[in-house]
């Protein structure tokens, strides 16, 4: 019986849904966007091995997931600065 993929599970528009885990499987989810395929495979020669497990998980999350993340962080920002974002208005 075959090994199944690796994958890690992550929450996008509410729903969990499984992102490829290995390097190979990120460069094949990648495949359709090559301008990130290109980003990521400039990225994974320089990165430190123990950073590597973090720069897969990025790229392997898909656009929807990091809309989510920017979205969050915009709102905690908002909360934390009412007044603008910080740097805004010179603080």
């Amino acid at each position: 019986m075959p090994l199944a993929e690796p994958t890690w599970r992550a929450h996008v528009g509410g729903r969990l849904v499984e992102i490829p885990a290995t390097t190979d499987a990120v460069r094949e989810a990648l495949a359709d966007d090559p301008e990130r395929l290109a980003e990521f495979e400039a990225q994974l020669g320089s990165t430190p091995a123990l950073e590597r497990a973090a720069l897969v998980a990025a790229y392997a999350l898909p656009r929807q997931a990091w809309d989510e993340i920017d979205a969050s962080i915009e709102r905690v920002t908002s909360l934390a600065h009412p007044a603008g974002r910080p740097g805004q208005h010179g603080w």
